[in-house]
């Protein structure tokens, strides 16, 4: 029956991906694998496409979107920080014709406009801001003209519509840093665009002569400075006058470092005397001396030997020398003995530099007073000599004022040509809150539409090139054959199974 039905009928099957093409013939049922490559895609078939690779679609949709969405919100924010300036200009002709009258032309508002961007004021706000970074020491310069360009370039300014108003904005990834260029910028430009108009040529010339006049006088200045240095002559009078007051104060300072001397050597001698004889040593308190403290210490420690000594007492009673208590303070006691015999040799000592010391002051204050004796005795030889150097230094020194009021009334007659152009500043840069770019919402709304194009797109390209037949009607449309039955993936060890199955059949006589 198998053979009566199939015979002369080729019939495809469905499996998976693939077609198995049952070819029926007077041999019996071959399965034959088909692979279609030459399909037909008809307008109507589009929604199953969708359908059928709505997983590539989704995929593809998702990993785009999640990409445009990732590099949206990992891009850093950039602010553009935003301040204005007003600027007028009159010249004197309209300040007396038509005072108060503001005029404003292109002219003047495009050159200002081309002023805020010049080296000149872009340089200062590099400076100030310390917006040259650069790692080398060496590359200095080349990192501060890098910052000077990359301020120029992103630095805007325009002139608002019909306006005489500049607007001067900055874009960067720090709010504040933006808002500090603007207001920065603006600060130099008002500070440095008055100098740009008035005329210095009165001024510089009145410089010059007043420079070469400072220079005579400081070479005299200098030579009179030179010579009261060599000879230390001042003011001859009072110079005379604290001279002999020195020397007073020196006569006294003598007697009392003198007197000093003999009680510090004296008292040096009733110490080593009261070492040598045995005795206890003591200094009055009365006196001033470093060693007091020292003394002190002393006394404490001859306290604690004779606490020892008495501990001593009482353990030689009960105990021998070689008892642990009794040779733990034999032990304390010699050690007791050690320090006091070195703080007596530390008070020797302090009390013998204090000798020294007061001997060398004694006798820097008599040579120093020799020296206010032989200077008191050079003074009147020397005043004379003093009045050579000074001779003509208060003349010119007069010329020199003259000459600073002269130029100061040139430097008022150049300061009203600074006036020709005013700016004022009508609202300051402050830090914005919002960043200026990216747009998140514009650049996902974009990222959508790109995602929902890229994967219909991918999914209809994986379509065109894709030659398999996946539905029994694109089988029978493909084939012209009906189709006898649909199975699902048959696996490759499974399909070797069949065949031997189907060639088992076609031998197999017929009832």
């Amino acid at each position: 029956m198998c053979h009566a039905n199939l015979q002369n009928c080729d019939a495809p099957i469905r499996a998976g991906n693939s077609i198995l093409l049952l070819q029926c013939d007077s041999l019996g049922v071959r399965v034959i694998q088909y692979n279609q490559l030459d399909s037909p895609l008809s307008p109507q078939s589009f929604t199953s496409i969708i359908a059928r690779r709505i997983r590539l679609v989704l995929f593809s949709f998702i990993a785009i979107f999640a990409t445009v969405a990732v590099v949206t919100f990992t891009l850093p924010p950039v602010y553009e920080a935003t301040a204005r300036l007003i600027v007028s200009y009159q010249d004197d002709y309209e300040k007396m014709a038509n005072p108060g009258t503001v005029r404003a032309p292109y002219d003047i508002i495009a050159t200002e406009v081309a002023i805020l961007k010049t080296r000149a004021i872009i340089e200062p706000v590099v400076s100030t801001l310390g917006l040259a970074v650069s790692n080398d020491i060496t590359d200095v310069q080349h990192g501060h003209q890098q910052a000077v360009a990359r301020l120029t370039k992103n630095l805007s300014v325009k002139r608002e519509k019909d306006t005489s108003i500049l607007i001067i904005s900055y874009a960067d990834q720090n709010p504040e840093r933006a808002a500090q260029i603007v207001n920065e910028s603006i600060r130099q430009y008002l500070l440095q665009r008055p100098a740009l108009s008035k005329d210095e040529s009165a001024v510089r010339f009145l410089n010059q002569q007043i420079k070469e006049l400072e220079q005579r006088i400081d070479s005299l200045e200098i030579k009179s400075q030179i010579y009261k240095s060599e000879t230390r002559v001042l003011a001859p009078e009072k110079q005379t006058q604290i001279l002999f007051s020195t020397l007073a104060e020196f006569d006294q300072e003598i007697t009392r470092v003198r007197t000093e001397r003999i009680a510090k050597e004296s008292r040096l001698q009733v110490i080593k005397q009261q070492l040598n004889q045995g005795q206890r040593i003591s200094i009055p308190v009365t006196e001033a001396s470093n060693s007091l403290s020292k003394m002190e210490y002393l006394n404490n420690l001859r306290k604690t030997e004779l606490d020892l000594q008495l501990r001593k007492n009482v353990l030689a009673q009960k105990y021998t020398k070689k008892h642990p208590d009794m040779a733990t303070v034999l032990q304390d006691i010699e050690n007791i003995q050690t320090k006091i015999d070195k703080e007596i040799q530390e008070i020797i000592q302090l009390e013998e530099t204090d000798v020294k010391a007061v001997q060398a002051q004694e006798r820097e204050l008599i040579r120093t007073r020799s020296q206010v004796a032989r200077s008191i005795a050079d003074l009147s030889k020397n005043e004379y000599e003093l009045g050579k150097h000074t001779i003509g230094i208060d003349e010119l020194k007069n010329v020199h004022a003259t000459l600073i009021e002269q130029r100061e009334h040139a430097l008022a007659a150049a300061r009203k040509k600074e006036h020709l152009v005013g700016a004022r500043l009508i609202e300051e840069a402050v830090p914005p809150f919002q960043a200026a770019r990216p747009n998140k919402k514009l650049v996902l709304a974009f990222g959508i539409m790109l995602a929902s194009v890229l994967s219909f797109s991918a999914a209809f390209f994986v379509e065109y090139f894709d030659h398999a037949v996946h539905t029994a009607e694109d089988a029978q449309n493909c084939l012209g054959l009906p189709v006898l039955a649909i199975i699902q993936d048959v696996h490759p060890r499974a399909l070797h199974q069949l065949e031997h199955k189907q060639k088992a059949i076609a031998f197999k006589p017929l009832d």
